[in-house]
């Protein structure tokens, strides 16, 4: 998404200036497949007729590429077609007169060709083999005629009539990949596509919604059984990204409820004081989500996971005061002396254990995407919000007796003692092993596979993540493309040449591939002797001209006679008469078909004239006006790709689209494509850049802020503990789960992405917290027992405060494993193990170090 990123990154600004020149160019895309070729064609056509009927979508929609969609270029695709049916109709046909008068007034002057062939003695005298074939295809003309007027398989006949046309394949524009009918079609045939281009304002989802699910209405009208008709593309992903999301969001928050209710109401055996530890927590994420709203107007990708996040590390406050509290109860003191010591005694390792934690998430701010920086400015105000309820009303529900009923406390956590005893016997083993271990996680680091592909995150059976697959393993209107821009048609002509010319790149799409060079094969100078002397017809004679069935048999049956004679004149010469007696037949079934149509001609005839009004309308200005010009403009495009290409600024410029060779989520790959594409363009963007460009600012933020999050935490200690041995103690935990963490996910093959790369240093964060209420508990310990700490008052209290808050934290990161969304769950993953891994270090390394270093027993 375009908006997690600042505008005042180079490659966004990239990106930005592009689309204010040329717009946003990505497409929703419609993916048939199955079925057979007929049905895949006939979903194409009725999707394609409803979208042009709709204005949000009228003349915005590619999913054949027919006569109407590119009449701009026909003539400039064969400049010397007019000249040369100029000279075979002879002086004595005006060809503008014949255009006006329609269908019948071109047959008039196909018969006026036909005698006049006869009076120059062309059908005795000419090449056989070229008589013949020109027969034919006057045959077949009138075949796609006949089939016109009755709404015949007109398509199967033009093939037919195309299929010995030579070179036709090579001047079909190669803007895009198209079937023998001009479908757009993967690169494979197997399935056809509709790339529909709206007019996009922004990439936000309100934007892109009511579009995508005007486009679902249209493909589920067009369903047939046994042919898949699938929608996919940026738009349709980002809608389906936020639904996820929202779902996630619902699925993942009562997660984390329930599983943060049920472990607090198992660890304290009250109802009341679960309630109690859940209120502060409440009013924190409450008004965080007015803050969230407030400051940034809702949730994005990265900071979806917030209110999981916020549960699960607020709740630690409350934790550790009133498990410290409930201590104090046990040992004897009231219920007044007993919140006073907790929130004094407690209350300063809950403080470092929220700052540290807050810090963290602090560092995220200076990061190049804007989202991580929502995601720690949200997050450390949610957290501070969190502390100050605790550390205020908490204590107030305490005290008072009606509201937290009596003051018998639980005993203390059970399964404490054999970890205890465990560490007592054997600190030198968890001391020496955590070490190693500590070692080769950190040894990992260069190990980490970072996963690019963002696309990943929406569920496998989802429907665009579906389409994306087959359009990402053929290539063909794939999401992932860079776009590049020219100053002028010519410009890009040379501009596509070098792109194609790169290794990494496989197709680009430009308007020059539609548009030949003038100078190639004398163009320009055929297009010139096309039009000289020729006047323009007037098409809107064409398209309004009074029709009758009558003139139209009229001329059908001047052709026929016209055959006839030309038959004759072959007899007589000794010539075969088949390919004549063939067009014959055509011309008589046409006649039949004529005969039939009501007196004014009927509907399909007015159809089929208009069609030849605008079709030949549009061909006959462009190539004119290219004619008198001498060069190209951008005002020569068919409007599809005039809105597509061409700049809005009036600069004349064009953009050109460039396709990786490839799977692009592959690092070197994207590296290599950037690079290449770069050389050509200093100035290209787009996804398929920021695959590479994004990935190495996130790697370079995150480990930035990893370092940035260990020296504010470590100096955040040093001003609680104000001593050197104890702050790096605190910290030792933290360090020592963090680089577990990393040899975690190398063991397991866990790979870390733009969602949970966060977990780098916020770890840190979170994993001093045990870190630094097991060194202040051993600090008060040692002061009430000669100097040197009892491991018992670290277990019964501190231990377990420290094992319930690490518990009710991987609940509340776990919670976002039970959403479908890829994000949220790689995320809650990569949480829950740096949690887990932080507590066993606090519980066993931290606990052993203490032992060794005399300063518990």
């Amino acid at each position: 998404r375009y908006g997690l990123v600042s505008e005042e990154n180079a490659y966004q600004k990239r990106m930005i200036d592009f689309f204010e020149r040329f717009g946003y160019p990505d497409a929703p895309v419609f993916v048939i497949r199955g079925g057979d070729e007929a049905q895949r064609r006939a979903i194409v056509d009725g999707i394609s007729e409803q979208l042009e009927v709709d204005p949000m979508f009228e003349g915005r929609v590619f999913g054949r590429l027919g006569a109407e969609s590119i009449a701009e270029v026909l003539l400039l695709q064969e400049p010397g077609a007019l000249a040369e049916l100029r000279e075979q109709m002879g002086e004595e046909v005006d060809l503008s007169s014949s255009i006006e008068k329609g269908v019948p007034g071109l047959l008039l002057a196909v018969e006026a060709q036909l005698l006049g062939g006869l009076d120059a003695g062309t059908a005795e005298s000419g090449e056989p083999e070229k008589v013949d074939d020109g027969l034919r295809r006057l045959g077949q003309l009138a075949t796609v005629l006949d089939l016109r007027l009755k709404d015949g398989d007109v398509d199967g006949a033009l093939d037919e009539l195309l299929e010995d046309a030579e070179g036709e394949d090579s001047k079909r524009p190669e803007t895009l990949p198209v079937d023998a009918r001009g479908y757009l079609t993967t690169h494979d045939g197997e399935s056809l596509l509709i790339a529909v281009f709206p007019d996009f304002k922004d990439d936000s989802v309100d934007t892109y919604a009511p579009v995508v699910k005007r486009l679902g209405e249209i493909r589920d009208a067009n369903r047939v059984e046994g042919v898949e008709v699938l929608l996919t593309g940026t738009p349709v992903m980002a809608v389906d990204d936020e639904k996820n999301v929202t779902k996630g969001l619902l699925v993942s928050g009562a997660a984390t409820g329930a599983g943060i209710f049920v472990i607090l109401l198992l660890a304290f055996r009250s109802l009341r004081s679960t309630v109690i530890a859940l209120v502060p927590l409440g009013a924190g994420v409450g008004m965080s989500v007015g803050l969230l709203v407030y400051l940034y107007g809702g949730l994005n990708l990265v900071t979806s996971s917030f209110a999981a996040v916020l549960m699960g590390l607020g709740i630690d406050l409350s934790v550790h005061l009133l498990a410290r509290y409930q201590e104090e109860l046990r040992a004897g003191a009231d219920r007044i002396a007993a919140i006073r010591t907790a929130v004094t005694c407690a209350g300063p390792g809950v403080f470092v254990g929220a700052m540290t934690t807050v810090l963290a998430f602090l560092t995220l701010l200076d990061a190049d995407f804007t989202a991580y920086g929502e995601l720690g400015g949200i997050s450390a105000l949610g957290l501070g919000l969190t502390f100050l309820c605790a550390m205020t009303i908490l204590p107030a529900l305490v005290a008072s007796p009606r509201l937290s009923g009596g003051a018998k406390p639980p005993p203390p956590m059970p399964g404490l003692a054999p970890i205890m005893a465990g560490v007592r016997r054997w600190p030198r083993v968890w001391v020496l092993g955590g070490g190693l271990a500590m070692v080769a996680g950190g040894a990992c680091l260069s190990m980490l596979h970072f996963n690019t592909n963002y696309f990943a995150f929406l569920p496998d059976e989802a429907e665009s993540a579906r389409a994306l697959k087959v359009l990402e393993k053929d290539g063909a209107m794939t999401p992932v493309f860079a776009f590049t821009s020219a100053p002028d048609i010519e410009s890009s002509r040379e501009m596509a040449a070098r792109l194609r010319a790169l290794e990494s790149v496989q197709s680009v799409q430009s308007v020059t591939d539609m548009m030949p060079p003038l100078s190639e094969e004398e163009r320009l100078e055929k297009l010139r002797k096309s039009f000289e002397g020729l006047r323009a017809p007037d098409f809107s004679v064409l398209e309004t001209r009074t029709r009758t069935r009558d003139e139209l048999v009229g001329s059908i049956t001047a052709v026929v006679d016209a055959l006839d004679e030309v038959k004759f004149a072959l007899e007589q010469a000794g010539r075969e008469t088949a390919a004549v007696d063939q067009a014959r037949e055509a011309y008589k079934a046409l006649s039949v078909t004529a005969k039939a149509l009501p007196d004014d001609g009927g509907p399909e005839l007015a159809k089929l004239e208009q069609l030849l009004a605008e079709v030949l309308g549009r061909a006959w200005k462009t190539g004119a006006a290219v004619a008198e010009r001498g060069s190209y403009a951008p005002e020569d495009l068919p409007a599809l790709f005039h809105r597509r290409h061409v700049a809005r600024d009036g600069s004349g410029a064009v953009s050109l689209y460039v396709y990786p060779q490839g799977d692009l989520w592959d690092r070197e790959r994207a590296e290599t494509f950037a690079g290449q594409v770069e050389s050509v363009d200093p100035q290209a963007a787009g996804l398929a850049m920021n695959v590479h460009y994004h990935m190495s600012m996130v790697l370079s933020d995150f480990r930035q802020a990893a370092l940035i999050a260990g020296g504010l935490v470590f100096i955040m200690l040093l001003l609680n503990l104000r001593r050197f041995s104890d702050a790096m103690l605190a910290m030792a935990p933290a360090l020592m789960g963090w680089c577990w963490m990393l040899g975690t996910f190398v063991l397991f093959d866990i790979s870390l992405n733009v969602a949970n790369i966060v977990v780098l240093p916020l770890i840190l964060g979170i994993g001093v917290d045990a870190g630094a209420h097991v060194v202040h508990r051993v600090r008060q310990s040692a002061e009430q027992h000669g100097g040197v700490a009892r491991l018992e008052d670290l277990f019964s209290g501190t231990g377990g405060a420290v094992l319930l808050s690490s518990v009710t934290t991987a609940v509340g990161f776990g919670g976002l494993m039970m959403a479908e969304h890829g994000g949220m769950y790689y995320f809650g993953l990569v949480m829950v193990i740096g949690v887990i891994c932080t507590l066993v270090a606090s519980l066993l390394f931290l606990p052993a170090t203490l032992v060794l270093l005399g300063r518990a027993r």
